[in-house]
Formats: structure tokens, C-alpha cells, sequence
């Protein structure tokens, strides 16, 4: 080029008629934190292993080559006392080794920064305001929770100290990989990258460290961290109960999974209903997410069907669990049927007026509003308002009631009160929605909903009671019903609370509805003591046997 330039006499800058300057315009927060975003998370990661890695080992391992674990087991105390106990002395290691070291690196970075040459003065800044710094502390806690769970799970199958290094070794080098995420240029936290194990705790760093991060991004991140340490402490607990393997000197897997060497039961236990609950959870991070990335109304209808349903069923039917207990499979009587939907009625008035509350503490971001109303629009285009209901509101009726009125309720009925166990499934049912701009409404409807089938023992009055809340929802802004969608929606969306008239006959529907539901109860006081749902399904059992 130069010399063809030369041979037509023109100047060497003909060919480069602009000049281009490179100009960084990221503010010195945001070059200090890409910067230490790649370093610290992988650092974070490794920290909390190593705090997990020994005291894990001699805890299981080491006790079995110390002979002490029979002793142990010998004592009066329960297996999963003895697990407790050695799960929250490594867990406590774990979560003091990350704490002390992101403390040990903030506290250097601050004093070298300080200490820096002229030259670099106005280049690095570093400052994490202190909602940053307590949310790196809650996102370890879970992270802990799960490296803990699982390197315990590994040593126990080792005879000896030595032997469970080399089991854990290979996981520890396994877990290097999502945490060296954060290090790899163009990689950020999004949907496609907030479910990933690890990983998603590693970015979330990097993205802390860079400036503000979504309220959305990082519940997903503690929501999904936390399913997956819930899987990991219920296969430690699983583990620790099986003495062929807490006491086993050979190799191997001295484990058995013949569904004809398990006993029948008419509940799962809890530890089952939580792990049915955290594997649905996963199912829906990584393989519903994806089908609904393709297709939405094709892939809600599999993630409800296949990977709620589907799984709540089969987990019963291994595991040997009668299906009719099980999902309070009973007819329900015609007052509790009545009172259900006076309540559910009632309700859906009640949540539109706390949504809105809701979302001036809590406003949804624009986008995300935008993108929700497309998607249902897209859906009723598709296939009509009809199309619509059956996908929205009848099918997570059926399946999510299966899962949550079915399994979990009958897993913690008679383990914890009334009043706990409702609270626990409704926080669970809002966890299941993926939604911190959600939460607080899906909470309360799942208060609704579980005290429906506590009361009448049915699951029934949950599909039915879920099937109006989320079908009135449903039609009043996309039925376009003339003159009610606007007299019950226009207030709302203008800021201002519903009209007076409304909210009371709305409580007054609540009120009766609660009271039909608890006319047997009134019934039985009178002539006797009460007769609550857990001693009618004892009796029929009984009766059955």
C-alpha cells in the first residue's frame, strides 16, 4: 500500500482519512471491579473448599479408621442428631474460612490502593457499599452449604483419611471450573448463566464488584444456590442413615435401590417431600427455562406436566407412597366446596388491591412487565382466551397443586402445627414462581390454597380454589369484560385503592368463605370434641386396613 501510494504521489495519511482514538469512559469502580471480579470469586470459591475440605474428612473417614464411629452411634442421641452436629461444625469452618479471607482480601486491596505510586493515583478505586458486602456474606452461606453437603456425602463412602482425600480431591478440581467462570471476558450474569452451580455465585461477585446488580439476578442466584445445597444435605442425610455405609470397610457402593425392598407408607417423610421439591426446582432452572426459551406455551405446558407433575407421581409410585393419601385424593363436601369459592372469589379482589400496595414498595421493572403482558397476549393469539386458561391458569392448577397440596402438605402434616405448616408451603410456593416482585401475593394466595386442603383434607378445593384465583386474574385484563375489568382495574392501574364497596364485599366473601370451611368443626364442638382432618384420615385408614 505504501509503495502504490508513492507511485500515485499521494501523502501516506490518504489511506487513514480518520484518526481513531481509543478512549476508556468506564469509571475507576468499574475497572478496579472487572479486574478483582476475575480474581476474588475463583479465590472465594476455593477458600470455602479448602474450609470444608479436612474437617469433612476427619469427620466421616476419620472417624471410621479411629474406630469411633460405633461409639458414636452407640450413645443415645439420633443419626441425624450426629449429622446435624458434624454438618454444622464443617459448614461453620467452611462459611469462617470464606468470611475471614474475603475480610483478609478487602482489608489488603484497601491498604495497597492507599499505597499506591503517584503515577497510578485516580486509575483504582475500590468501594463496596455495605448492602454489596452483606450480600456477598448471604451468598456464600448457601455455597457453604453446598460444597459442605457434598464433600461430606463423598468422605463417608472412604474407609480411611487417606482414601477420602483422593474421593474428595477430584471434586474439589471439579468445582474450579464454574468458579473460573468470572475470570473468562464477555461471560456476565443473565438468564442463561444465573441457574449454573457455582458459577452463578462466582459472577454474581464479579458483577458486585463492577457496580449495583438486579434485585431479579441475585434472588435467582441465592434461590437456585439454595435448592441445589437443599439437595446436597438431604443426599448427606440419606447417606448418614444407611449403616452399610456409615460402617462399611469394603469398596464400593453398598447401596441398594429395589423398589420391592422398600416398605409401603402412606406419606413420604419430609426429607422426601423436600427432595421432590428441590428436584423440580432444578428441573425447572435448567430444562424448563430452556423449552420456554423456545416455545412458551409448548414449553409451560411440559414444565407443568413433565417436570411437576410427572415427577411428583413417579417419586410416589418408586418409593412405594399409596397415591390417595399421598395428594388428598378425597371428594370434599359441599359446604367446604362452597366456602372455597366464596373465599377464592373474595381473594382475587383482595390480591389485586395487594399486588398493587406490593408494587409501590417493590415496583416490577418496565421491561419485565412488558415482556410478561407480550408473552400472555402471544399465548392468547395463539390459542385464544380459551387456549389461554387451560395453559395458565387450569394447568399449574392441577400440577402445581399435585406437587405442593399433594406430596409436601402430606409430608409435613403432623410433623410441624397447623399454623407452621401452612407458612412453610406457601414460602415454598412463592420460592417455586422464580419472583422477588412476586413474592409477598404468591405467598399469601399460597396461604389460601394450603389452609383450603389443611381444613378439608381434599386437593380438590387447592385446583379448584387455584384454578379461580389465577382464571379471574386472567380474565379481568385480558377477558375485557365491559364494564367490571374497568371499574375493578382503572383504579389500580392509576395508583389509587380499589373502590370501598369492592374491598368489603371482597372481605365479606373471605369471612364466610372461612366460616363454611369451619362449620364442621363448630358442628363437632357442639356434640363432642373436635374432629380435625388428621383423625378422619387416620379412621379411614384404620377402617381401610
Amino acid at each position: 500500500r505504501k509503495d502504490r501510494l508513492e507511485r500515485a504521489g499521494l501523502d501516506l495519511d490518504y489511506a487513514e482519512p480518520i484518526d481513531i482514538m481509543k478512549e476508556n469512559v468506564a469509571t475507576r469502580g468499574k475497572i478496579t471491579g472487572s479486574i478483582l471480579g476475575a480474581i476474588l470469586p475463583l479465590i472465594m470459591v476455593l477458600m470455602v473448599g479448602v474450609g470444608a475440605f479436612y474437617p469433612a474428612i476427619d469427620l466421616t473417614a476419620g472417624e471410621k479408621e479411629r474406630g469411633t464411629f460405633e461409639t458414636l452411634l452407640s450413645t443415645p442421641t439420633t443419626k441425624f442428631e450426629i449429622l446435624c452436629g458434624k454438618f454444622v461444625t464443617v459448614f461453620a469452618l467452611s462459611m469462617l474460612t470464606g468470611v475471614l479471607n474475603l475480610a483478609s482480601m478487602m482489608i489488603t486491596l484497601i491498604i495497597q490502593l492507599a499505597h499506591l505510586p503517584a503515577d497510578f493515583d485516580g486509575v483504582f478505586e475500590l468501594h463496596l457499599p455495605l448492602q454489596t458486602v452483606l450480600l456477598m456474606l448471604l451468598a456464600l452461606a448457601p455455597l457453604s452449604f453446598f460444597i459442605s453437603a457434598i464433600m461430606m456425602s463423598i468422605a463417608v463412602f472412604a474407609k480411611d483419611f487417606k482414601e477420602a482425600q483422593n474421593y474428595i480431591t477430584p471434586f474439589f478440581l471439579l468445582i474450579i471450573f464454574p468458579a473460573a467462570m468470572a475470570a473468562i471476558p464477555g461471560i456476565k450474569l443473565g438468564p442463561a448463566t444465573q441457574f449454573i452451580p457455582i458459577g452463578n455465585v462466582a459472577l454474581l461477585f464479579k458483577a458486585l464488584m463492577m457496580g449495583p446488580v438486579s434485585i431479579h439476578a441475585a434472588f435467582a442466584v441465592l434461590l437456585s444456590t439454595g435448592a441445589y445445597a437443599l439437595l446436597a444435605l438431604l443426599f448427606a442425610g440419606w447417606i448418614f442413615r444407611q449403616e452399610e455405609v456409615v460402617l462399611a470397610e469394603d469398596h464400593g457402593l453398598p447401596l441398594t435401590f429395589r423398589r420391592s425392598e422398600l416398605p409401603v407408607h402412606d406419606r413420604p417423610t419430609i426429607g422426601l417431600a423436600l427432595f421432590l421439591y428441590a428436584a423440580c426446582l432444578v428441573l425447572l432452572f435448567h430444562l424448563g427455562s430452556f423449552l420456554q426459551s423456545r416455545s412458551l406455551s409448548i414449553g409451560l405446558l411440559i414444565t407443568l406436566w413433565g417436570l411437576v407433575l410427572l415427577p411428583s407421581i413417579l417419586v410416589c409410585w418408586f418409593f412405594r407412597i399409596r397415591m390417595v393419601p399421598a395428594f388428598n385424593l378425597r371428594m370434599p363436601r359441599l359446604c367446604d366446596t362452597i366456602g372455597a369459592v366464596l373465599l377464592c372469589g373474595g381473594w382475587v379482589v383482595l390480591l389485586l388491591q395487594i399486588s398493587a400496595w406490593h408494587g409501590r414498595v417493590l415496583p416490577m421493572p418496565e421491561e419485565l412487565g412488558v415482556e410478561m403482558d407480550a408473552a400472555i397476549a402471544g399465548i392468547k393469539a395463539q390459542w385464544g382466551f380459551w387456549g389461554l386458561l387451560f395453559i395458565v391458569a387450569l394447568s399449574p392448577a392441577i400440577c402445581e397443586e399435585a406437587l405442593f397440596r399433594g406430596p409436601l402438605l402430606s409430608g409435613l402434616r403432623g410433623k410441624l402445627p397447623a399454623w407452621a405448616g401452612i407458612v412453610v408451603i406457601a414460602f415454598l410456593f412463592a420460592l417455586f414462581h422464580l419472583s422477588i416482585h412476586r413474592m409477598v401475593p404468591t405467598f399469601l394466595s399460597g396461604v389460601v390454597l394450603t389452609y383450603l386442603v389443611w381444613r378439608s383434607g381434599s386437593i380438590l378445593l387447592g385446583v379448584l380454589g387455584h384454578f379461580i384465583i389465577n382464571g379471574a386474574v386472567l380474565t379481568l385484563f385480558f377477558g375485557q369484560i365491559p364494564g367490571i375489568s374497568e371499574r375493578i382495574l382503572a383504579p389500580i392501574e392509576a395508583g389509587e385503592s380499589m373502590p370501598m364497596p369492592f374491598l368489603i364485599g371482597a372481605v365479606a366473601c373471605v369471612v364466610g368463605g372461612i366460616a363454611l370451611t369451619r362449620l364442621r368443626e363448630q358442628r363437632g364442638s357442639a356434640s363432642g370434641p373436635p374432629h380435625t382432618p388428621t383423625q378422619s384420615h387416620q379412621e379411614e385408614n384404620q377402617h381401610a386396613s
